[in-house]
């Protein structure tokens, strides 16, 4: 399975490969002329990328038992990234809220690499009939911090279900390997 509902002993904290909904991005904040202008992104369905080990700490230090944590380990976000209908990201409409419209993918070819996660960038999720999201996928150039309580409320308000093992790994490990790519100029 693709999905766990609940997670023996972990079900009060955010931990690695929660889909959470309703995720909120701050693009950014400005007071002018007394006035405060927030502009903020929601994502409908984003999942946890921030290690279990690294929420374990964080938490026992803001919320939970303090004496065992050590103050040096508090995070001030964790990392999220948004998951996207994959239908849609193939074909170029998931940000079309945001203003930006993208080709549509049309090789086969490359439809099948993105499915089976052989195309570096994305990471295709399946889900069981159990679970009300449709097939996702996320983009690792597509990824950002989130308050621990942002987080800690919406996995209150708006759990769906965490990422089994070895499938949180899995889409971790991608994810890393992405970012430490090598760049090279073109």
């Amino acid at each position: 399975m693709l999905q766990q509902r609940t997670v023996a002993g972990l079900q009060h904290l955010v931990d690695q490969g929660d889909l959470l909904l309703d995720v909120e991005l701050v693009e950014f904040a400005d007071v002018s002329q007394g006035v405060l202008d927030v502009s903020k992104i929601v994502f409908p369905v984003a999942v946890v990328l921030t290690q279990t080990c690294d929420v374990q700490e964080d938490y026992a230090i803001r919320w939970g038992n303090a004496g065992d944590g050590h103050p040096r380990k508090v995070m001030l976000t964790y990392l999220v990234a948004p998951l996207y209908n994959a239908a849609q990201l193939i074909g170029g409409t998931h940000l079309k809220d945001l203003g930006i419209e993208l080709p549509k993918i049309e090789s086969e070819t490359e439809q099948q690499y993105m499915r089976n996660n052989a195309h570096a960038r994305y990471h295709y999720l399946h889900f069981g009939d159990d679970v009300p999201i449709a097939d996702s996928i996320v983009d690792f150039k597509h990824y950002f911090t989130a308050s621990p309580a942002h987080l800690l409320e919406r996995k209150k308000n708006g759990f769906v279900c965490r990422l089994d093992v070895p499938h949180r790994e899995a889409l971790s490990d991608r994810f890393a390997a992405w970012l430490s790519r090598v760049g090279l100029p073109e």
